[in-house]
């Protein structure tokens, strides 16, 4: 059986990445963040939605019935006083009636005669008459004072219209005695209601104004009832946005847990596979040496041959897998902060004159051409050397390794707006639309091709990103799939570092 070679060790690992990716996908699967923004809208609607509703309903039941109180009590302020008016017109055209009687007794007293006797009777008749009404139209309980006078006026007319009618003690009615007698109980009638009807109306004016003050109090109730309902209501609302917030707090901070944990998964499988990758081929390739799987060192040249090319595979794979951990340091200590920069003044076209030194064997094996572009006079920056050195040679590596033969690689540097832009421009093969706006993503690659995917660790993009936005500059991708790639970005000048 012939010796496993290179591409064979590397693919092993794929099948239980492949395994991991698919465990990863189930496991994203069961919780979608879409089902869980369906829960947490019905819960907000069970919890938040409907609890307002309900209080806007008791609200508009209370404004309906503070509406209806509001316009009884109009009504009921606007009909005591006429009521209670009605009342003492009544009782006072009764004392009128009565002072009639008691002026036309007078004149009978002063003049007898049978036609004033007659007057005299139809002053009672119409007293009675409006004594009924009264009784009829109102309660005498509840008239002030008109049980009182009723008592008074009564007996008097009974006495007055039986002394007009049969006489006293034997004594004509028309004789001058009876007559007397007539003026004097009329009198005494008319002065007895006086004083009363003056305390009726002195009553009067006291219920009518206990009974405003009463309205205004209840008024003032209502007011505050209603002030008192807006005010909960309100607070009520206030706390349910809080809630509301909250919740929506809550959800957030879960949504961003779920992702954390999703990248973190993410990134153990990709580094759980990146990493099995060079080890399977060292492990594999020096357990063949330690078997002398051709027989012991040096033995044949055959076996010389093997050795040596599995002693190149395992120096290639370990170079791979160191500049895999220290690609995996560097973003680890720029995202959390412990990547020092030492910012001082630094000569544009010798930096990149240095960045082309190092990468220029690389493109002439590749056979594509390296174009500097940098004006004169150009200004310097101001940045830590050793980032912008990583940050250009992690361009240059990309574009040459996405560049084929015979292609052209040109990276410039301008001023603008007192910024320095430096752009690196290849010939490749592009990237898709699709990739585009992960490209700069830790792992990510801008080419599906699996050959030339597995060059390189997808941290050179994300690490650039990093150091650049730590110089306070930006980072700009344009590309099109088939027609190259250019990586633009902006650092500070000398001079202008506080911007």
């Amino acid at each position: 059986m012939p010796p496993p070679t290179r591409k064979q060790l590397e693919k092993q690992p794929k099948k239980q990445s492949d395994k991991q990716h698919n465990s990863q996908a189930t496991f994203s699967s069961k919780t979608n963040p879409s089902e869980n923004r369906r829960l947490d809208l019905r819960l907000a609607r069970e919890y938040i939605t409907r609890p307002i509703i309900l209080i806007f309903c008791v609200l508009a039941g209370c404004l309906g019935i503070i509406y209806f109180s509001w316009s009884s009590l109009q009504d009921i302020e606007k009909a005591l006083p006429i009521t209670v008016a009605k009342q003492e017109r009544d009782i006072a055209l009764l004392v009128q009636d009565v002072s009639d009687l008691a002026w036309q007794t007078k004149l009978a007293n002063s003049n007898p005669s049978a036609k004033h006797t007659q007057e005299i009777l139809s002053q009672v008749s119409r007293i009675e008459a409006r004594l009924g009404l009264m009784r009829g139209t109102y309660n005498f309980d509840s008239l002030v004072g008109a049980s009182a006078m009723h008592a008074v006026i009564t007996p008097a007319l009974a006495d007055i219209k039986r002394w007009l009618s049969v006489g006293v003690y034997n004594l004509p009615a028309d004789s001058p005695v009876v007559i007397a007698l007539v003026d004097t109980r009329a009198t005494d009638a008319i002065n007895t209601m006086r004083p009363m009807f003056a305390k009726a109306q002195q009553q009067t004016f006291t219920i009518l104004s206990k009974q405003s003050s009463q309205i205004l109090t209840f008024r003032n109730a209502i007011i505050f009832f209603l002030v008192g309902v807006l005010l909960i209501t309100v607070i009520v609302i206030f706390q349910m946005y809080r809630l509301k917030k909250i919740d929506q707090a809550l959800f957030e901070a879960r949504e961003t847990a779920e992702k954390a944990s999703k990248a973190k998964s993410e990134f153990l499988a990709t580094m759980s596979h990146e990493f099995r990758t060079p080890l399977n081929a060292i492990l594999g390739f020096s357990e063949m040496m330690q078997e002398q799987f051709f027989g012991p060192l040096g033995s044949n040249a055959i076996g010389s041959e093997k050795y040596t090319e599995y002693a190149n595979d395992i120096h290639h794979s370990g170079k791979h897998l160191l500049s895999l951990v220290n690609d995996v340091l560097d973003i680890a200590a720029i995202e959390a902060g412990k990547r020092s920069l030492t910012n001082k003044q630094i000569d544009t076209l010798e930096v990149l004159e240095d960045c082309i030194k190092s990468i220029e064997k690389r493109a002439r094996d590749n056979k594509i051409d390296l174009v500097l572009n940098v004006p004169k006079g150009i200004p310097t920056l101001y940045a830590d050397r050793r980032a912008v050195t990583q940050i250009m040679l992690n361009l240059l590596s990309n574009a040459i390794k996405f560049t084929e033969k015979n292609g052209q690689v040109k990276v410039q540097a301008t001023s603008e707006n007192k910024r320095i832009k430096i752009t690196v421009k290849d010939s490749g093969i592009g990237i898709s639309a699709d990739r585009l706006s992960t490209i700069t993503d830790a792992f990510s690659q801008g080419d599906a091709n699996p050959h030339r995917a597995q060059e390189g660790t997808g941290l050179g993009l994300s690490i650039a990103k990093a150091l650049i936005e730590a110089h306070k500059g930006t980072l700009q991708v344009r590309s099109k799939l088939g027609q190259g790639t250019e990586v633009s970005v902006t650092l500070p000048c000398w001079g202008i570092a506080d911007t």
